[in-house]
């Protein structure tokens, strides 16, 4: 069974699962020369199927993504159609789209946020955009001001199914209607993680790019038996404070915080106080969407 793997947010790329094992994967930004290059158009799937050496007819099946709060922009006769599963009835499944965003009109021009840049490989507005409302799936603590230390000690494994953090769509691509699941972007960096460990048990954490209080930030998840169950969206800032320190150690306006993260590797460990942070010149970060008095505190 050949199932496509499409990533409709910034980092865009296709990826191609063979009988359950990674086959391969095609990076857009790679090949349009564009950083972090975001969306999928259907040349982009096509570039990459040959790539792969495999025809469109072949593919049964997708599993579709793309980056937290971001809208699948949809060009070139490409749909995604959303229907009801065993766990997300109607109702719920209208609660989760939203069809009016306007993201592209946003940021197209803009200079001072990195979405201007990601949105240059695409070459213009799409045809339709659609945003799934992924702060809406269910966890089992659902508490907003909850943190780590609420958690009771003792927890047993959660009874979320990761089902629900997926919805069933149908992707029409070059006139051929192709089954497959949406799968929250955060779930996706769980099983991920939790690849890497095998089918044991493990508590996965992952940190993403979003202000303090919002599902943005990325959750916890527990890994049991080869499937990964929500648990929790933590609500930290961490993506943000990695993305203002990158700025403010002038690594740019794209992509500060990979870089940030990437030389962290190569620099013996070390501690910094408040008083390190008072003698920077004092400058607004490049991207408007930093908010330093989110992420200075963490600093001492």
């Amino acid at each position: 069974m050949k199932i496509l793997g499409l990533n409709f947010g910034h980092d865009a790329g296709v990826s191609l699962i063979v009988d359950g094992v990674f086959a391969c994967h095609w990076e857009k930004e790679r090949h349009c020369r564009v950083k972090h290059a975001i969306g999928l158009r259907a040349r982009d799937v096509a570039a990459a199927l040959d790539y792969f050496g495999v025809s469109l007819e072949e593919i049964q099946s997708v599993a579709v993504t793309t980056t937290q709060g971001l809208p699948f922009m949809l060009y070139d006769g490409m749909s995604v159609e959303f229907g009801t599963t065993e766990i997300i009835d109607q109702e719920r499944l209208d609660a989760l789209i939203d069809r009016s965003t306007g993201f592209y009109a946003r940021f197209e021009n803009s200079d001072l946020h990195p979405f201007g840049h990601y949105l240059k490989s695409l070459g213009g507005p799409p045809d339709e955009e659609i945003r799934i409302r992924e702060a809406k799936f269910p966890v089992n603590i659902t508490r907003a001001d909850a943190d780590y230390f609420d958690l009771p000690a003792d927890a047993t494994i959660p009874s979320t199914p990761p089902a629900a953090h997926t919805i069933a769509v149908t992707l029409t691509l070059q006139g051929r209607r192709i089954p497959g699941r949406f799968v929250s972007h955060h779930l996706c960096h769980a099983y991920y993680a939790y690849s890497q460990l095998g089918r044991g048990n493990g508590l996965i954490v992952t940190f993403d790019g979003g202000p303090a209080g919002r599902f943005r930030g990325g959750g916890l998840y527990f890994g049991t038996g080869g499937r990964v169950v929500p648990i929790y969206f933590h609500n930290f800032f961490f993506g943000f404070f990695y993305e203002g320190v990158g700025q403010e150690l002038q690594l740019g306006p794209v992509g500060a915080a990979g870089k940030l993260m990437g030389l962290a590797a190569w620099v013996t460990p070390s501690t910094t106080t408040r008083d390190w942070w008072a003698d920077r010149p004092t400058r607004e970060p490049i991207s408007s969407r930093v908010k330093t008095g989110r992420w200075r505190d963490a600093l001492s």
